[in-house]
């Protein structure tokens, strides 16, 4: 959960809702380099991003970022990693490559195993989910992130949703507006660009996931159920 679900809550229900937020927990893929030894990207930049294929995760609005900066000189490679089981947008990601002539720039991968998923995010110099509302659907949390800034990799996640639990804009990633193909590609620009920004991300980012850990996050949740188990028996005497 994050705050930004707890305020849809209260939206729902009445602003006097009594939420207590309690993260998801994230426990670290076991091969990660360290973040200091993460290079300036190659002189042509690897983007990664991770989610099931389908429209809330934004991959639509990410592949026309990249469209834009291809005309702006700016050609990285980008890796599209998730189930593919939304077959009609699946397809409209491929038309969208297609007509944007990024099929040596844009790979749709699926889904792929530990060890290459783990291998993607070692030679990732940017990761981006720029996830969007689908209807009353949108990103709770996004653990993809604290995926990603576990072996290092600065981030780009969008607003209005529970990756501004995660990313600090500025400091382990940068928050963009939803569906907003420019903002999206100016943010790319800039950490692609600005080395000594992608470095302080960097080295920012493996630290951020521990709010997280499964042993905080286990100890917050039993908070919560010592807290309502005490006000039960007292409301019982």
């Amino acid at each position: 959960m994050s705050r930004y679900t707890a305020d849809v809550v209260r939206r729902s229900f009445g602003a006097d809702a009594r939420v207590e937020v309690v993260p998801g927990g994230f426990t670290a893929p076991m091969r990660q380099p360290p973040a200091a030894s993460r290079q300036p990207p190659a002189a042509v930049p690897r983007i990664l991003s991770v989610g099931a294929l389908k429209k809330r995760k934004g991959f639509h609005t990410l592949i026309a970022a990249l469209e834009r900066l291809a005309r702006e000189g700016m050609s990285p490679k980008c890796d599209l990693v998730g189930g593919t089981g939304w077959a009609s947008y699946v397809s409209r990601l491929k038309d969208q490559i297609s007509a944007g002539h990024l099929e040596d720039q844009v790979h749709i991968r699926g889904q792929v195993d530990d060890r290459a998923m783990a291998d993607l995010y070692a030679r990732a110099d940017l990761f981006v989910m720029a996830s969007e509302h689908d209807g009353p659907a949108f990103e709770g949390l996004g653990l993809v992130y604290l995926e990603a800034m576990s072996y290092g990799v600065p981030v780009i996640g969008a607003r209005e949703s529970g990756a501004e639990d995660v990313i600090r804009d500025g400091e382990n990633g940068l928050l963009v507006p939803p569906a907003n193909p420019a903002a999206l590609a100016a943010a790319i620009r800039k950490v692609l660009t600005d080395q000594a920004l992608r470095r302080k991300m960097a080295l920012a980012a493996p630290a951020s996931i521990a709010p997280f850990a499964w042993d905080v996050v286990g100890e917050k949740m039993a908070g919560v159920y010592r807290r309502l188990t005490a006000a039960r028996d007292v409301n019982r005497k």
